[in-house]
């Protein structure tokens, strides 16, 4: 049996260019979190134009829905529309909003399709949500009106269950 011979193990260190690429040319921030608020304030007029955008598409989503209620796209719209403004009415500056939203969502993805056999509470939902937009009413008229609709909704959807 012939020997083999074992050639020795060399290992290459590429060079680190990528601290190079971090470093940043500004000094340190002395208070992150009055910056980071700084940003969160700067961004908040153009979420609430996201809102805005998200609200007029919702409505014109419910006037397909309202339309054809048996179509699975029209409500499918509804529902990726109506999470889209939950996700940005907080931030967005509604909060009111943000309430109407998670029950319109608890509505449209229920079982048995209530939301095309309860057209005039998926109406409800969206008009308070357009309300709120325009600061139709205080904010203890929409918690009053928030928890009734969502009474509503979870009236429906455990007769369902």
């Amino acid at each position: 049996m012939a020997k083999q011979v074992q050639k020795p193990i060399e290992f290459i260190t590429p060079p680190n260019v990528l601290r190079a690429k971090l470093a940043t040319k500004t000094a340190p921030v002395k208070n992150p979190l009055a910056a980071a608020n700084r940003t969160l304030a700067d961004m908040s007029t153009e979420c609430t134009k996201w809102v805005d955008e998200e609200i007029d598409r919702l409505h014109e989503r419910r006037l397909a829905f309202v339309a054809k209620p048996k179509d699975t796209n029209a409500l499918d719209d509804l529902t990726h529309t109506a999470m889209d403004v939950k996700g940005l009415a907080g931030p967005g500056g509604y909060p009111d909003a943000d309430a109407f939203a998670v029950s319109l969502i608890t509505l449209l993805t229920s079982a048995d399709n209530l939301a095309a056999k309860n057209v005039g509470l998926v109406e409800a939902h969206v008009d308070a949500i357009r309300a709120t937009r325009e600061k139709a009413y205080s904010a203890k008229v929409a918690g009053a009106l928030a928890a009734e609709l969502a009474a509503r909704t979870a009236e429906l959807v455990s007769e369902t269950a």
